[in-house]
């Protein structure tokens, strides 16, 4: 513990003397005179002052999350060389991999608590995935296209993992007692319909920065958020707790997504593609279940044959 005090002043002093220059080093990207101040201090302060595991590991997913926008705008500016993507790699897989253990760590005390950071770190992931793969798409230098690459394969690997980790937390979830699975439901509906009108009331706010076209792609992702929440009330009506539980979250998810894409579109000044997720993966299940009813339907004829 007086170990542990010491470390904490001496980084408080840190601060204090570097001022202005430590926030500046906020804003520094890779290759940046300040850019070791802003991962080696300040972003260790902000792991210093996190005492519980869920503090902790969201810590740990914004810091991971902060090297994706940084690899982002490094991409916009063709900045993004061979030097940048290992230094934001590194960095991103250390956390990626502490968030990892926290968040196993965190389901065996709050399993509720352990989903909804999952999730909400999952989501984060895939967005910034499909936001390099996008400005990789319009990008003419084949060297940073090659970065992109080596990058978006670790980025995809731990999106998926997270995914693992969040089913499994929700798993727990629904082997709690009604109470606690119906209190979860309860709770995940309301953060889900709070994110939905945040979502609305940032799109309204960036609308002329964000285009018609784009607003009308984050507003149809937020309606398939809301007929998804419905049917989370619907089987909360119906005390089909673990099922609200597991659709709420996805609303969350549909919508933080949206308001990622859209913020990364402003923030990028890029023609980022905000539709994106279910969409995509309904486009993709549609012709497996035609080809489905097509097999039903050779299978009945075969049978009427015989």
């Amino acid at each position: 513990y007086p170990v542990f005090m010491n470390i904490l002043i001496s980084l408080f002093v840190v601060v204090f003397l570097a001022g202005g220059t430590s926030v500046a080093a906020n804003n520094s990207l890779p290759g940046d005179v300040l850019y070791p101040i802003k991962i080696k201090v300040n972003e260790r302060i902000l792991e210093a002052l996190s005492f519980t595991a869920e503090a902790k590991a969201e810590v740990n997913a914004e810091i991971a999350e902060e090297r994706l926008k940084e690899a982002e705008e490094l991409v916009v500016s063709t900045e993004f060389n061979a030097e940048a993507r290992a230094q934001i790699e590194e960095n991103f897989k250390e956390h990626a991999e502490r968030f990892a253990e926290l968040i196993v760590k965190l389901a065996e005390i709050d399993a509720k608590a352990s989903a909804d950071i999952a999730s909400n770190f999952e989501v984060s992931l895939k967005a910034h995935g499909n936001v390099l793969a996008q400005l990789s798409e319009k990008s003419s230098e084949q060297g940073e296209v090659a970065e992109v690459a080596k990058l978006k394969v670790h980025v995809d690997t731990q999106g998926e993992a997270t995914e693992e980790d969040r089913s499994e937390s929700e798993d727990k979830v629904k082997m709690e007692s009604t109470a606690e699975v119906k209190a979860a439901a309860e709770g995940r509906i309301g953060a889900a319909e709070n994110k939905i009108a945040e979502v609305r009331k940032s799109l309204d706010k960036a609308e002329e920065d964000l285009g018609a076209e784009a607003k009308a792609q984050a507003e149809a992702r937020l309606t398939v958020a809301e007929t998804t929440l419905t049917e989370a009330k619907a089987k909360l009506t119906a005390e089909a707790y673990g099922e609200a539980f597991l659709l709420a979250s996805e609303a969350h998810r549909v919508a933080q997504d949206a308001h990622i894409l859209s913020k990364s579109r402003v923030e990028l000044e890029s023609d980022i593609h905000v539709g994106s997720g279910s969409e995509d993966s309904e486009k993709m299940r549609k012709p497996e279940r035609e080809n489905d009813d097509d097999e039903d339907e050779h299978d009945e004829d075969e049978n009427n044959d015989e």
